[in-house]
């Protein structure tokens, strides 16, 4: 709490030179599919600009994410996802990622186990801008849009240009962009880049590198006419380890237990073919994609008798189509739109905890239309309708040969409504109210057990425990959301506030367990009666002479309201969650950044048992995992840019040196003896780069 004080202090110095701001005439595209103004949103919006990724350099988008307002981020095994108004360990299903508007969420969780969101293959040299709405957006983006969205929007630059960017940093992080435009013709322009990351990773032995490739050309058919092509090719390798106990923690928290790893190699391939047509009042966008996704990875995992060796191999495809329109009246604006998503996935485990795989194919087809209608010149009245309609076919087999089939049909529905009171050329207040649903991913409907087996040969006895699937009978999920915000500028501030309340029926979770017979995690999804969330958001940027600052509070309130575990916090949700930054331009080309992040305590989660009685051959008591703690970290960078098209940057990351964890159990057992299980998240680290554009 001193160093937060103090870097409150020391960030609240400035002079009075005041100047307008510039964000409430930002435009966005994720909120209607189309440009609007910030200032016209009836949704607390906060946009990242291209120029605000270049002051700090960031390597990624994940690194981005982490310093976004409202954006919490969740650790799992698998990686990080990123969290709206207290989605917490569901995060993964309820918010969701679009890449120029094409949504990138897995439905493939990986045999039973939360994916983290694939937004590292995108080169952050490549983004023009992103956009994070919280709080809903199931009109526009259907399934899985409860706790907001948001949207990556790529550069679609012209002309003749080159860039390269490249820096090197702890832990041997190095990274390398560069990008190639060229105007073949007056209608035809192309552009290919290339990203490459290298790192050890902050503890012994971890490696992360992954490179990407991308080409888009543009078309200018005619004056009002465009056509877009997008291929991407990305692949990954990584090796991953486990968490230490509390003894390995205080000894060295960057070693490793060399039998508790996950090696992985990813690879993606991404098509897009876009149309765009201006016919005065009426403008008709199209998007026809292809992603595919395949995963190969060999978890070695340590166990009572001796380390269990699984390979998985996993597959994803989702093509899809887009088609919206908006049409301006007298009065406003018209959208509608239809959405076509088939998404298939497989996987197959060898070893010991594999053996079992599944087929699933979810095919999704949606209409809706949303109208925005000036009452007056000050007052909009906005209305929204979607139907979406789903069917799935799910398939698996176990290590007997048995097979189970099933086939479900959902419908679902979203609506919005709401007020937007314009009431100065730079204030608004709204009001606003959605229905939205989260439908199961197909690998929810599986449950995973294990069971007795006799065998001859097999142990002393002959007997051994064998993992199984079963078919579940998982609901969807219906979120209503209630919002009331104002946004304005006044002097040489703008501000942003905005408080919530959501309330979602029959929520889906997962119970799981480790198995002690090396069958690995042991799962079963089921539906809560009820959970609710509340908060508050304030955002708010000062603009002097040469000084930025801008300040961000979140407080969320997420709890289970009805049931068995009513009063139960939401996992990995913290009530608290703020943002400090500071940017000091010395001169025309010298400028210096300060970044801070506070994130309180979080609840890990529960353990329960199952409900059949057949998770676990013994069934285990419930057990409360306790709580993640609280951290502040701080960052600082500078950035120097020459006439000539040259910028050198650098920075320190994690100044004040905050011991945190990634995850954190401080109540984990091994053989009946509490140790603990931590995964220790990096130090203080430094890093130098350029750029240079031409």
């Amino acid at each position: 709490m001193k160093k937060y004080l103090l870097l409150m202090s020391l960030i609240a110095i400035s002079t009075a030179y005041a100047e307008n701001s510039i964000r409430l005439d930002e435009t966005v595209i994720s909120t209607t599919g189309f440009e609007t103004k910030v200032k016209d949103e009836v949704k607390n919006i906060n946009v990242i600009t291209k120029q605000d990724i270049q002051k700090k350099n960031y390597s990624s988008v994940e690194e981005v994410l982490k310093d976004s307002p409202f954006v919490q981020t969740v650790n799992t095994d698998y990686g990080v996802i990123f969290d709206l108004r207290g989605q917490g360990n569901r995060a993964s299903n309820r918010v969701k990622i679009l890449v120029d508007g094409i949504p990138v969420n897995m439905m493939n969780m990986l045999y039973g186990t939360e994916c983290a969101f694939p937004v590292n293959n995108i080169p952050v040299d490549q983004i023009e801008k992103i956009e994070i709405v919280p709080g809903g957006g199931g009109v526009l983006y259907g399934n899985g849009a409860s706790g907001g969205f948001i949207n990556i929007v790529t550069t679609n630059k012209t002309g003749n240009y080159a860039v390269v960017d490249s820096s090197y940093g702890s832990y041997d992080n190095r990274k390398l962009d560069t990008t190639v435009g060229v105007q073949l013709t007056d209608k035809l322009s192309a552009n290919l880049s290339y990203s490459g990351r290298n790192s050890n990773g902050y503890r012994d032995n971890e490696k992360t590198q992954s490179d990407n490739l991308t080409g888009r050309f543009n078309y200018q058919l005619a004056d009002n006419q465009k056509l877009t092509l997008k291929l991407e090719k990305y692949s990954e390798n990584y090796r991953k380890y486990g968490s230490l106990t509390r003894k390995e923690l205080e000894e060295d928290r960057r070693q490793i237990d060399p039998d508790n790893f996950r090696d992985g190699h990813l690879n993606k391939e991404n098509y897009l073919i876009g149309h765009t047509i201006n016919l005065g009042n009426l403008e008709i966008s199209t998007n026809a994609f292809i992603e595919n996704s395949h995963d190969k990875q060999l978890q070695k995992v340590s166990g009572a008798m001796k380390p269990s060796i699984t390979t998985f191999w996993t597959k994803e495809k989702k093509t899809g189509v887009n088609i919206k329109g908006k049409y301006t009246y007298s009065k406003g604006d018209l959208i509608l739109g239809y959405d076509f998503l088939r998404e298939d996935a497989n996987s197959y485990g060898k070893g010991d905890m594999g053996g079992n795989s599944y087929d699933v194919t979810k095919d999704t087809n949606s209409l809706y239309t949303l109208n925005k209608y000036n009452i007056t010149d000050k007052l909009q009245f906005n209305l929204g309708i979607r139907g979406e309609f789903s069917k799935y076919d799910l398939y698996t087999l176990d290590k007997n040969n048995k097979k189970l089939q099933d086939d479900i049909n959902l419908e679902n529905f979203a609506y919005e409504a709401s007020l937007n009171y314009l009431y100065s050329d730079t204030g608004n207040t709204y009001i606003k109210y959605e229905r939205s649903f989260t439908t199961p991913a197909a690998t929810e409907y599986f449950n995973k057990y294990e069971k007795k087996m006799y065998k001859p040969g097999v142990g002393m006895i002959g007997i051994y425990k064998q993992a199984y699937y079963t078919i579940n009978n998982l609901k969807e999920e219906k979120t209503d959301n209630f919002e009331i915000g104002v946004k304005d500028v006044i002097g040489n501030a703008y501000f942003a506030a905005t408080t919530f309340y959501s309330q979602t029926a029959d929520e889906i979770i997962k119970n799981s367990e480790i198995s002690g017979s090396g069958n690995g995690p042991l799962w079963e999804y089921e539906n809560l009666d009820q959970t609710r969330r509340y908060g508050v958001e304030l955002y708010s940027e000062q603009y002097f002479d040469k000084l930025t600052l801008n300040q961000s509070i979140t407080y969320i309130d997420a709890e289970i309201s009805k049931g068995e575990k009513k009063g139960e916090d939401i996992p990995l949700v913290s009530k608290w969650r703020g943002t400090l930054g500071a940017n000091y331009q010395f001169t025309e080309r010298l400028s210096s950044d300060l970044v801070a992040n506070y994130y309180s305590k979080s609840f890990n989660g529960w353990t329960t048992k199952s409900n059949k009685g057949m998770m676990v051959q013994q069934e285990t008591p419930v057990r409360n995992k306790g709580y993640k703690k609280g951290y502040l970290t701080v960052d600082w960078s500078i950035r120097y840019a020459f006439d000539n098209g040259l910028t050198l940057t650098g920075g320190v990351n994690n100044i004040f040196n905050e011991k945190y964890y990634l995850s954190q159990d401080d109540g984990y057992t091994e053989k009946g003896k509490v140790v603990g299980a931590y995964i220790p998240a990096p130090e203080r680290n430094y890093y130098i780069g350029f750029k240079y554009e031409i």
